[in-house]
């Protein structure tokens, strides 16, 4: 059975993914974690291919904290440690892999394969965007179209991303 993408992240973001074995390819970097999931990110002809595990929940994505009490008291909202372990996940995946990032206007394209029938699709873009920001791009506002597809697959959740450069990338929108 393979592991829960939620449950293994709590033990990334202190220390190396365990027992995962990154092999380099060219362009080609590759992570192994057990034998039941591969997770891969692939540059080709100017497109980024990537099989990533499944993005945490926007509903788990922020925490927010009060502080203080009384008129002193304020309100922090931070990013959950869910999210930061998924950001750190994707953040590894895509290490060294810095010439890989789209510097104009993309097409991304996503195929989420939900663990089970439950939860909306829009719920799981925000945090994926995020991670990805950085990585496969400088900023997400480089993403001027979308294409996202729902897919069941209880035995092997993942989304499955492709990004494209713009058809209008003829500087027409550029960033800076």
């Amino acid at each position: 059975m393979r592991p829960n993408p939620q449950k293994l992240t709590s033990t990334v973001s202190r220390r190396p993914l365990p027992a995962a074995k990154a092999m380099d390819k060219g362009e080609r970097r590759v992570w192994e974690r057990g034998q039941s999931s591969t997770w891969v990110v692939v540059a080709q002809a100017g497109k980024i291919f990537a099989t990533l595990p499944y993005p945490v929940s926007a509903n788990d994505y922020w925490r927010t904290r009060i502080a203080g009490s009384g008129k002193k008291a304020f309100v922090t909202t931070y990013l959950s440690e869910a999210a930061a372990d998924y950001k750190s996940i994707v953040s590894k995946l895509f290490y060294g892999a810095e010439a890989m990032r789209m510097t104009g206007p993309v097409v991304f394209t996503a195929r989420f394969y939900r663990p089970q029938k439950s939860g909306d699709l829009d719920n799981r873009v925000k945090p994926l965007l995020d991670a990805l920001t950085g990585r496969a791009w400088g900023d997400d506002r480089q993403v001027v179209e979308m294409h996202l597809y729902l897919f069941d697959d209880p035995a092997n959740p993942r989304v499955e991303i492709t990004i494209t450069p713009h058809a209008a990338a003829n500087g027409v929108l550029e960033f800076e």
